[in-house]
């Protein structure tokens, strides 16, 4: 049976120009290479992921509907974020097995086939919630940011809402507290809408990296003042 629901068009625009940056691309992980939209207790959220950063976006959906979820190949993905590009009211989006369907105004704007493989072994809110209920870390000369990564969330678009950054590092499965060696994760959120997360590098220390930051403290420092005569 088809199940409807109901968001504003530009949210759902703002949405997928999120969590978009974060999809795979390596077709040997179909699970990483779609959108996952989910519906439950009346919010709609989005989400991407391919492993190294995941993008959530989330907004309040209409219409009552019941807890679902589909799969949208990134393609179709950026198709429907094409078709809302000058929407400003609330685009419907209907579900059916294998199908998703978009309306504005009433009108049917688009559809497009989903991705209906079994994914159910995959949960990004598992994930994700190890991570934000982590305990605070540092990054430490041990730990790199991929400046290319770091880039996917820089969010085009008139959204003005800083980026706010914790450093964590994320329970175990077991829900026990990591090691103190473990690898923290960047996570930063914008607004109340979206969250992400990026998994730094682990790099070899350099040897001279002490002196290299202790150098930069002596060349920064101001030079000392003269007294006059």
């Amino acid at each position: 049976m088809a199940n409807s629901f109901t968001v504003p068009a530009p949210m759902l625009r703002r949405m997928l120009t999120a969590v978009l940056p974060h999809i795979g691309l390596d077709e040997e992980l179909p699970a990483l290479t779609n959108v996952r939209f989910e519906v439950r207790g009346g919010t709609l959220f989005a989400e991407a992921t391919d492993r190294y950063t995941m993008g959530v976006a989330r907004c309040g959906a209409g219409g009552e509907p019941g807890a679902q979820q589909a799969m949208l190949p990134r393609k179709s993905a950026k198709a429907l974020r094409k078709v809302l590009r000058d929407a400003e009211g609330r685009v419907t989006i209907t579900l059916e097995p294998g199908l998703m369907r978009a309306e504005i105004d009433g009108l049917t704007a688009a559809e497009w086939k989903t991705d209906t493989r079994d994914y159910s072994g995959t949960s990004w809110d598992d994930l994700m919630h190890r991570m934000v209920a982590g305990t605070p870390a540092a990054f430490e000369d041990r730990f790199g940011l991929d400046a290319a990564k770091l880039g996917r969330f820089a969010i085009k678009g008139p959204w003005l809402e800083p980026l706010l950054v914790r450093v964590l590092l994320p329970l175990r499965r077991d829900g026990a507290t990591p090691p103190g060696d473990a690898s923290p994760v960047l996570l930063v959120t914008r607004g109340d809408w979206f969250l992400g997360a990026l998994m730094p590098v682990r790099v070899p220390v350099p040897k001279d990296a002490e002196a290299t930051w202790n150098e930069w403290v002596k060349t920064t420092a101001p030079a000392e003042k003269t007294e006059a005569a």
